[in-house]
């Protein structure tokens, strides 16, 4: 009779040979998912083999499957710690030796982890993507190389020092060093601007300086001029059929030409695509990618890449489009929030080559995913903001601090008139792609709750009406696409919107109260006959005890002047009370949901009486 293996000893006594023989116990599918988990704590290199075999098992059961890709990711995690704090050089030979196959074992897991990612099913494909992430990129723990099975691995252990800087943007695999962006420190001198060289000469982004070049900068770009092809002939075929995979631009597309196919790439305006998703979450993100091309070659740019959550369907997308990451060259992103951000290091471990671009506030924050700031171009580093690119487009970048985040930048693609307009404009969530005139209401809602001030929010507005005139849509990280015949409409009543603090400070406050009162008087107008709305506020406006204290105007509610929770208490109640009576629990659930918007506290009066949120919420 076959021993039931005791999962908790064994890990307690630090057993590892038994927790790797109990992966193979076939009559209980739990305790092979805990050993793979206690194998994620306790196990060594050694472990790593069986690992792999387990969640390559199509036969295997998925929760022994996720928790054996679980284990490797937090081996490999545990390795590189501690192989990037080892003095190699005071190693044995024989030490040395033994590191090396242990690095060898490091590189076979990290090659079936993308494996996982690119072929398994979306559950385990997503699982893949989190322990690949979690991985450590440092100086001594570089993967670089071409995309490969037999990329990413780690430099072998010699008697010679490892290379401090390492090459980014080549596809010839050469060592020449190129200047690039440090990542920034806690010291503000970093945020200021420094002349920079140009880091992605492949990509061809200029910061447009006429200084001299220093003889380290002809180096690197004399390669990639304009006049001298570096890539071989069949380099340059390879261009050739990743750009021919996508059909020409169709000038004519516009705004409103776009159907939403969340399950495929949704061509927005010319060589820019959707690659989002509408799953109707709580947050739902928009993802994009810009295809610029000319008769030589296409640079790919894509733009907030979004959270593991997206990863399985981006990464579908991604090949239809451009035929996979391998020729992905840019990551444009809008702050350093993880839903605009988070698979950036995805991205990155899987094309060492692929340049991040963001202001210097977002990459302060966003390096922390784990992004190697060789590959870090900072918007402040381009001359009046506008990057020039090989093909011959220009892109430009709009700064708008503190919308939501310090480092908040827009997109500008002039050839296509798009702006990406990172937080500004969006909403939590919106089944169709596009925007109409009822999305404000989840725009205005949005901006109360994340924005932190209307000042911030009338500045970014204030840089987007000059655009206007060539602006042909604005696509905004969450919530739906914004055409033309909305523009005005939303960034006029954007910039008059109170959010964030703006909701606490008194003067501001006061105004609130007179909009929540205003929306309830229209929400209940959609219940019941307007005639009886409209004479309960007269009765209530009629009332002695509110002289000089709440005002009318255009059949509403014009001005709280003083007492505003006493004010709005009153009108709570007296419109509650010319209410039909099967009207009630819709009147309540409108006062609730309105108050919470508006970030407004329930009257004290309401609640003793039994008339409490929870209660309310179960309505809906």
């Amino acid at each position: 009779m076959v021993k039931v293996p005791d999962i908790e000893k064994l890990s307690s006594d630090k057993d590892e040979k038994k927790l790797i023989k109990a992966l193979g116990y076939k009559n209980d599918t739990e305790i092979r998912a805990s050993a793979a988990d206690a194998l994620g704590y306790i196990g060594t290199t050694d472990a790593l083999k069986a690992l792999i075999s387990t969640f390559e098992n199509d036969k295997e059961d998925i929760g022994t499957r996720k928790a054996a890709i679980f284990a490797v990711g937090k081996i490999c995690t545990r390795f590189i710690n501690s192989h990037n704090k080892t003095d190699v050089d005071s190693l044995s030979r024989s030490a040395k030796r033994k590191r090396n196959k242990e690095i060898d074992e490091i590189d076979k897991a990290r090659v079936a982890l993308k494996r996982q990612m690119d072929n398994g099913s979306r559950e385990l494909s997503i699982e893949a993507a989190r322990a690949f992430m979690s991985l450590p990129m440092t100086e001594i723990s570089v993967f670089a190389g071409e995309v490969s099975e037999s990329a990413f691995s780690f430099d072998r252990i010699s008697s010679a020092k490892p290379q401090e800087n390492r090459s980014v943007g080549h596809e010839d695999n050469t060592t020449e060093e190129i200047e690039t962006d440090n990542a920034p420190n806690n010291s503000e001198e970093n945020t200021e601007e420094k002349p920079e060289t140009n880091a992605f000469p492949e990509i061809g982004l200029k910061n447009g300086s006429s200084e001299e070049k220093t003889e380290k900068e002809k180096t690197a770009m004399t390669s990639f001029s304009s006049e001298k092809n570096p890539h071989s002939e069949e380099e340059s075929d390879t261009k050739q059929e990743n750009c021919s995979q996508i059909e020409k631009d169709d000038e004519s597309k516009t705004c409103e030409s776009v159907l939403l196919n969340p399950d495929e790439p949704v061509e927005i305006a010319p060589g820019t695509w959707w690659l989002g998703k509408r799953q109707e979450t709580t947050l739902e993100r928009n993802i994009y990618l810009r295809v610029f091309r000319n008769d030589e070659r296409c640079l790919n740019l894509l733009i907030d890449p979004g959270v593991p959550d997206d990863l399985s369907p981006l990464m579908d997308k991604l090949t239809s489009l451009i035929g996979g990451v391998d020729n992905l060259h840019m990551v444009f992103l809008s702050s350093h929030e993880p839903d605009a951000a988070y698979n950036t290091a995805y991205f990155q471990k899987l094309n060492p080559r692929c340049a991040v671009i963001s202001s210097k506030h977002t990459w302060r924050h966003a390096k922390f995913y784990g992004l190697s700031s060789s590959s870090f171009k900072s918007v402040e580093s381009f001359k009046d903001l506008s990057a020039d690119l090989k093909t011959g487009h220009k892109i430009n970048f709009i700064l708008t601090p503190y919308c939501f985040t310090r480092g908040a930048t827009m997109l500008h693609d002039p050839e296509t008139g798009v702006l990406f307009s990172g937080s500004l404009l969006g909403e939590k969530s919106n089944s169709e792609l596009n925007a109409t005139k009822d999305s404000w209401k989840g725009i205005a809602e949005f901006h109360r709750e994340y924005m932190p001030s209307r000042n911030a929010v009338s500045y970014a507005s204030e840089r987007i009406k000059p655009l206007l005139k060539n602006l042909k849509l604005i696509a905004p990280q969450h919530g739906g696409l914004i055409c033309p015949d909305l523009f005005e409409n939303f960034l006029d009543n954007i910039e008059k919107l109170n959010v964030g603090m703006n909701l606490y400070l008194d003067e501001d406050s006061k105004q609130n109260y007179v909009q929540a009162m205003n929306e309830i008087l229209s929400k209940l107008g959609t219940l019941v006959d307007p005639n009886t709305v409209r004479n309960a506020i007269d009765s209530f406006l009629s009332q002695d005890s509110l002289e000089g204290c709440v005002s009318r105007d255009n059949g509403g509610i014009g001005s709280i002047r003083r007492n505003r929770e006493y004010a709005m208490d009153a009108f709570l109640r007296h419109m509650r009370d010319r209410m039909p009576v099967d009207k009630l629990d819709l009147t309540d659930e409108a006062i609730v949901k309105t108050l919470n918007s508006w970030e407004i506290p329930l009257p004290a009066s309401f609640k003793d009486e039994g008339f409490e949120e929870n209660d309310i919420f179960k309505l809906g």
